[in-house]
């Protein structure tokens, strides 16, 4: 009996290896999907775990972009002032029939999620994400993950104990999974720093204007009107603050609106002063703008959401942002979906002014180095802060980077400062390019201005649950990104009035003016003070960046950087002794203007329509150009289209036409040519400059 026993439980245990070997075959192989845990919970002892009761309502699924390789090389040709792509900006419904995920993979992923016990709540307009609820011991099998409590930043945050799991079915379709911790806070850069109490002054509209030297664009009327600027925001403000602050400094009425998302409501909180900073500092320098306040609650799934809104709706071409936190209360993956976001806004021509944070070179409070989020992405504008100095009327004498190392009792760790430093997760874009910009890894801040709260900006805010009580003088680098965000507003407007083309997402045309020598200076280099760790120098710097606006420069530069490329071709010649002279637009790459030079010296200069320009014939007459010596030149060079090929830089300047073709590009363009070329090839472009001067001479007559 005995021995019966044993063979009858061997084959019992034979049978039951056989049938679990055979279950395991067919279930779907599980793959983890890594990035998932913030760098902040390391080595953090967990203090509980979350009921299995408890439902989540927002979760989201980030699913992958789709042929992003292409995408990518897309984004950096639109920046091109060589390639057919320079600023053809593209529109939500293209971006997501190229980019966006298909509707097989959201079909897919949505029917694994339903299979696990998921309510399929909503999918994004761009596929990007799908919203789902569910308990918390349904997520936790779905994923094969726990739900922990722990001690963070003097709270209670909760996180999965490991990266989630799913089959292996779906997980290359999967970028991250959002809302499965607490661990950001996003009002943490948006804390706002008021200046103590012997200052009651305070910046006013006008000041700014004058130390920015925006008030050359409000006197020829550019003060933003027919645009747009996009604010977003995780609290409500009262449209009667703004109308009085408005009505104060003489602003004219205000023009906003607003977009609620995920169930949010225009009522103001306790952040509703920094909502109502940012209006007021738009209306300040952009007084003619309108103003799309976007709206959400303050969790993390309402932070993407708000994002996404944003870019899928694509009718603010400017957007000012001061809420986030640092970097390292992120994955790598939640990251990189956020960043999967700004590419769309960055793809459409959308360029967003973030706050590099307040808490200068440790963006976490702790004694660690660390940038903050979303400024760490390469598709945001970072604004970092200063000191601003003035003399009379607001007239600039200087400024410093910003930082006070005792601070006001509230903020934490080293004090407080304009966040600037190296990204632990990005690589450096290649539009940060130039003299000081040699990290591996992306530099913050772009830009800067006035965030001291000791030489702060003058608000109003009436919202008790703020603190709010009336005037007040209020600092921060959520104060310098929408004066930033105006700035580049009230250019648009100048640009677009001109016929030229408008930024787009900024970041290059920021980085071209920084490199190449501009006709007018654009940037106030700032060379004194500290971010608490980093130290302003000469030219870029971890602190303040390329410094802060001279805007009445800035929107004269960008008037005439995008440029006519030259080319002379000695086959023109024959039979009809003229040459040519083919002007070709950076921003198409088509021909603009044609320039035809007559043997007794006189030319025709044809305008070809585009670009803005008009289509008319400019009359040079006889003895204009010197085309003896124009025509011996093209003989001894024969082919000019053989001209030396170069790395090419260099600006040529024709009065007010600022040649910079073919940026970083080798090239054989006549504008690339030096004295150390051959002689006659040097010759040339000197008689080519002086037609154009003569171009420029008698198109402004």
């Amino acid at each position: 009996m005995s021995l019966l026993f044993v063979l009858m439980t061997a084959k019992l245990l034979t049978s039951v290896s056989s049938t679990s070997a055979m279950l395991a075959r067919s279930q779907p192989q599980a793959v983890k999907l890594a990035g998932h845990i913030a760098p902040l919970l390391d080595n953090l002892p967990v203090v509980g775990k979350l009921a299995g009761t408890i439902r989540l309502e927002h979760l989201q699924i980030y699913l992958k972009l789709r042929n992003q390789l292409e995408l990518d090389a897309l984004l950096v040709a639109q920046e091109n002032l060589a390639a057919p792509e320079y600023h053809r900006y593209l529109s939500p419904l293209v971006f997501k029939n190229i980019f966006g995920p298909a509707q097989e993979t959201v079909d897919k992923v949505s029917a694994y999620l339903k299979s696990c016990g998921f309510q399929v709540t909503a999918v994004a307009p761009n596929n990007l994400s799908i919203s789902v609820s569910a308990t918390v011991a349904t997520i936790e099998k779905a994923f094969a993950l726990t739900l922990n409590y722990y001690h963070l930043r003097g709270g209670l945050v909760y996180a999965p104990s490991t990266n989630p799991s799913v089959p292996a079915t779906v997980a290359p379709d999967i970028q991250c999974i959002i809302g499965l911790d607490t661990v950001e806070r996003f009002y943490q850069q948006k804390k706002s720093l008021q200046a103590g109490m012997g200052v009651v002054h305070g910046y006013t509209p006008g000041e700014l204007r004058n130390a920015y030297n925006v008030s050359p664009l409000l006197n020829i009327g550019v003060n933003g009107h027919g645009q747009t600027i996009g604010l977003f925001e995780l609290d409500g403000y009262n449209p009667a603050d703004i109308d009085l602050f408005r009505k104060t400094y003489k602003l004219g009425p205000g023009k906003y609106s607003n977009v609620l998302v995920d169930g949010a409501t225009n009522t103001p909180g306790v952040h509703a002063l920094d909502v109502e900073k940012d209006m007021e500092m738009v209306s300040a320098i952009a007084p003619g703008a309108a103003q799309k306040v976007y709206i959400a609650p303050d969790t993390t799934t309402g932070v993407y959401d708000l994002y996404n809104q944003i870019v899928t709706e694509d009718t603010t071409s400017v957007i000012t942002v001061g809420w986030g936190d640092c970097e390292a209360a992120s994955g790598a993956s939640t990251l990189n979906a956020l960043n999967n976001i700004l590419k769309q806004g960055a793809i459409q021509g959308q360029a967003f002014f973030a706050a590099s944070g307040n808490a200068g070179a440790y963006g976490c409070g702790d004694n660690n180095l660390n940038v903050s989020t979303p400024v760490d992405s390469p598709y945001v504008i970072g604004v970092g802060g200063t000191s601003l100095s003035t003399g009379r009327n607001g007239s600039y004498t200087g400024e410093a980077a910003w930082s006070n190392p005792s601070p006001a009792p509230h903020v934490q760790g080293h004090g407080a400062g304009g966040g600037g430093g190296i990204s632990a997760y990005f690589k450096r874009p290649s539009y940060q390019a130039g003299p000081y910009l040699k990290s591996t890894y992306r530099l913050i801040p772009d830009v800067s201005a006035n965030a001291d709260p000791a030489t702060g900006d003058r608000i109003y805010c009436s919202v008790p649950a703020a603190g709010c009580s009336g005037w007040m003088v209020e600092g921060g680098t959520n104060a310098a990104a929408p004066l930033w965000a105006a700035i580049a507003a009230d250019i648009n407007q100048y640009l677009s009035d001109r016929h030229k083309p408008t930024l787009g997402r900024v970041n290059s045309d920021l980085y071209l003016l920084y490199t190449i020598p501009q006709p007018y200076v654009p940037f106030h280099d700032i060379i004194t003070g500290t971010n608490l760790y980093y130290t302003a120098s000469a030219g870029y710097d971890p602190t303040t960046g390329l410094g802060s606006p001279n805007a009445w420069n800035i929107a004269r530069d960008l008037a005439v950087v995008i440029p006519l490329a030259i080319l002379c071709r000695a086959s023109d010649l024959d039979p009809t002794p003229h040459v040519a002279v083919l002007c070709r637009s950076a921003s198409t790459n088509t021909v603009a203007v044609e320039m035809v030079v007559n043997l007794d010296g006189s030319a025709v200069l044809t305008s070809l329509p585009g670009d803005g320009l008009p289509n008319v014939d400019t009359q040079l007459p006889k003895g204009t150009i010197d085309n003896v010596s124009l025509d011996a030149l093209l003989t001894q060079i024969g082919d000019v289209t053989t001209i030396p090929a170069h790395y090419c830089l260099k600006p040529i300047s024709f009065g007010t036409i600022t040649t910079i073709t073919y940026h970083g590009q080798t090239s054989n363009d006549l504008s690339c040519l030096t004295s150390a070329d051959q002689e006659d090839h040097h010759k040339l472009w000197h008689v080519v400059d002086d037609i154009l001067s003569q171009y420029v001479q008698h198109a402004h007559t």
